[in-house]
């Protein structure tokens, strides 16, 4: 447990306040779907501090005491998402800390935390509206087409070029809500990625006073994706595609999205291990290390930088990965 966190409060009235701020955190991201998503990036810290602040028997009874509160105030799916998105994710954080996990393991513990927290609470609000998948989007692509007809007319009505109205009925033919549904899974994936580390950096800010070890810090070079990480992704590829075959409209969207997620954390893994060796083989400062990774993303395809992503992801260059094939064989 820690006993301070604020060094210059006392630590009874620490006790009060961190409860107090748990409470209001839990009441809060539990009002609407909109605050619990945003609010991922905030509220789970009081509930870190009070994980951390006392034994687990406490913080289960505070914690059902704060979920009775939420009932009443939220009802039952305001509730559900709050434990989900608040309450689940700082159980995480505290965790991660407690076990001695650096910062790079935190915010991968924190990412996939937040995925799996948006993509149950995007479910219950399908199961909470009533509606089904298709008809939200069908209403999505109704009401993109009706703002580019109002925004169309109302050039028109300014006597604008008729070469803009053109272009704007243009993008309205060419949008497809089917592509943006597609991208969904990335776009959660690297949201949740930002989320984390936000909600990382301002963890670390809050107990940087506090009587426990900090995460040890772990530059962008020690961020790297285990093969077992790849695997995963590949066979919910082969799952979408097997959907696919079946002529079930989600089998796009599963193999899109697994296909997306992998490609960008190749493209990821290959920016952290430049920056890794250029550090820590060649002692280059920062800034030109940043300069170059700049400069490669437009010189170089992403297709070849995934493919330097996914040999290190292999072949385990910097030693970073526990599960690596490469380790195995050298063992055997």
């Amino acid at each position: 447990m820690v006993n301070t966190i604020w060094r210059s409060v006392n630590p009874k009235i620490e006790n009060i306040v961190v409860l107090f701020i748990s409470f209001i955190s839990i009441i809060l991201s539990g009002i609407s779907p909109d605050i619990t998503l945003f609010g991922m990036v905030v509220f789970p810290i009081p509930i870190l501090l009070l994980y951390l602040k006392v034994d687990k028997i406490k913080f289960s009874i505070f914690s059902g005491l704060m979920v009775l509160a939420s009932l009443v105030v939220n009802g039952f799916w305001g509730t559900f998402s709050c434990c989900v998105g608040t309450i689940l994710v700082g159980i995480v954080a505290a965790e991660a800390i407690k076990r001695g996990k650096n910062g790079v393991a935190i915010v991968k513990a924190l990412t996939l935390t937040i995925m799996i927290a948006v993509s149950i609470i995007g479910f219950v609000f399908l199961i909470k509206t009533g509606e089904s998948l298709n008809k939200l989007l069908d209403d999505a692509q109704k009401s993109y087409e009706q703002r580019i007809d109002s925004m169309a007319q109302l050039y028109r009505d300014n006597n604008m070029s008729e070469d803009i109205v053109k272009q704007l009925l243009q993008y309205k033919s060419q949008f497809d809500i089917n592509e943006v549904v597609n991208q969904l899974p990335y776009i959660v994936a690297f949201s949740s990625l930002i989320m984390a580390t936000i909600t990382y950096l301002l963890m670390r800010m809050v107990l940087s006073e506090a009587s426990i070890k900090l995460p040890q810090k772990a530059g962008f070079g020690y961020f790297y994706f285990s093969n077992l990480y790849g695997a995963f992704l590949i066979g919910i590829f082969s799952i979408g595609i097997i959907f696919k075959s079946f002529k079930f409209q989600i089998g796009d969207v599963i193999s899109y999205g697994a296909m997306s997620i992998l490609m960008y954390s190749l493209i990821l893994n290959a920016y952290a291990t430049i920056y890794y060796f250029l550090k820590k083989k060649f002692n280059f400062n920062g800034a030109l290390i940043l300069a170059i990774l700049v400069l490669s993303s437009f010189l170089v395809g992403n297709v070849t930088v995934a493919i330097a992503g996914f040999a290190e992801m292999m072949l385990n260059f910097r030693h970073l990965d526990p599960h690596s094939l490469r380790k195995v064989k050298k063992e055997h």
